[in-house]
């Protein structure tokens, strides 16, 4: 499903379509494999809390994913969005918690695009760009990949709140379960900036 001038304004979409992955060559190390992803958290400490990574099939939907979670783990379950908008090509990755709604005209008033500035679904070349992963794998980590800081990264406040989020490491055939404290350090080791999402 793509956003798009017709869809309404606020949309509760799947965080990541299925569709096959592709080579993530390109990558940095740390995200290539989820051996050398776990060893990347622990080398600049963003392990403290213990993070769990579990290998599964594909889960390239929100609903494929949480056939492999806990069932009221009280761990937040997270969406991911990759926007790019129609006249700028300004580019968005949205992290949000699966039953967080979207409105993707306040995304373009935070970001002052002009009116007609649209968003929709980010193609899988631009995904593959910019944070160097698949359709269907992506994450709160791949922002670290964006090192010419070309992507605005939105969170959703309800998940800065949660104690624990499982979410992919790089790769839907995975989940990692890592607290907020750990997460925020894996950003804060990469320089990421992030704007929280506005409400409604």
């Amino acid at each position: 499903m793509s956003a798009s001038a017709e869809d309404p304004a606020v949309v509760d979409v799947p965080a990541e379509p299925a569709t096959t992955t592709s080579d993530n060559s390109e990558a940095p190390l740390w995200a290539r494999s989820v051996p050398e992803f776990e060893r990347h958290l622990a080398a600049i400490g963003a392990d403290r809390d213990a993070p769990r990574t579990f290998t599964h099939d594909a889960a390239k939907t929100v609903a494929d994913h949480a056939k492999f979670l806990p069932v009221d783990d009280g761990v937040g379950r997270v969406k991911n969005l990759f926007l790019c908008s129609k006249r700028t090509a300004t580019l968005v990755l949205v992290s949000a918690l699966v039953d967080t709604q979207v409105s993707l005209q306040n995304v373009q008033r935070q970001l002052h695009l002009v009116n007609k500035d649209f968003f929709r679904f980010a193609s899988a070349e631009l995904l593959q760009k910019h944070l160097k992963v698949a359709e269907g794998s992506l994450n709160p980590f791949c922002i670290a990949c964006d090192t010419y800081r070309q992507v605005f990264f939105l969170l959703d406040p309800k998940l800065l709140s949660c104690e624990y989020v499982h979410v992919h490491p790089m790769t839907c055939c995975a989940t990692t379960t890592i607290s907020l404290r750990d997460l925020k350090t894996f950003w804060n080791h990469h320089n990421v900036h992030y704007q929280q999402l506005p409400e409604g």
